[in-house]
């Protein structure tokens, strides 16, 4: 084996060379002293690189500790926003802006106490913007809370009928042919009923005209 003289960034170094082609003078022979400096010099080199990618490993792991530390204290702070929520006497007209900021850190047994309070008409929860809570609630407490509402004889904010399953929208449409909510805007409702409710308020229209 013999070595190429190299001189890269102001440094020696020493690189392998085939045999056959040796014209640079700086060819060295193995046993040669700038042959063990070659050696010690790459060792050097080689040592300072593992140190380096150890620091840089240990700044990664550093790093995501310190990432879940964040992360975990913001579920917490979440989690305890959350029981303020429930707890703390507030106006009813912040509470839907209380709100607001935890439910997207809530998870689903907490939306579905969201519900159920509403159903029982806790009166913390009065005054509530249902069209910000729904979109986070399931199919069956959205159903539940709209068809409390009808029951009820609240008026129907029609900003919450695209959440409401079709059934639950056949049923308003059963009061209104019998004559109650008069003053709701049906026509704002036909893009979300089935063909056979449109046919009905149809035909109930047509007959109050006559």
């Amino acid at each position: 084996m013999k070595l190429r003289k190299v001189n890269i960034n102001g440094k020696t170094y020493y690189e392998e060379v085939d045999e056959d082609n040796i014209i640079d003078p700086e060819i060295v022979e193995p046993n040669d002293k700038k042959a063990k400096d070659y050696e010690n010099n790459n060792g050097k080199e080689k040592s300072k690189f593992n140190k380096d990618f150890n620091q840089f490993l240990n700044s990664m792991k550093n790093l995501g500790k310190n990432i879940s530390h964040s992360v975990n204290n913001a579920v917490n702070n979440a989690v305890k926003s959350t029981k303020n929520v429930f707890q703390e006497n507030s106006n009813t007209k912040d509470v839907t802006s209380r709100l607001a900021k935890v439910l997207p850190y809530m998870d689903e047994d907490d939306i579905h106490e969201v519900a159920l309070r509403i159903l029982k008409d806790d009166p913390e929860f009065e005054g509530l913007d249902l069209e910000v809570v729904m979109p986070f609630m399931d199919d069956e407490d959205i159903d539940a809370i709209f068809m409390k509402m009808i029951n009820d004889g609240k008026e129907i904010n029609l900003k919450l009928v695209h959440f409401v399953d079709s059934k639950c929208l056949s049923k308003l449409v059963d009061l209104y042919v019998q004559g109650k909510y008069q003053d709701l805007d049906v026509d704002a409702l036909y893009p979300y009923l089935d063909k056979n409710d449109i046919k009905r308020i149809f035909y109930y229209e047509l007959n109050k005209k006559k």
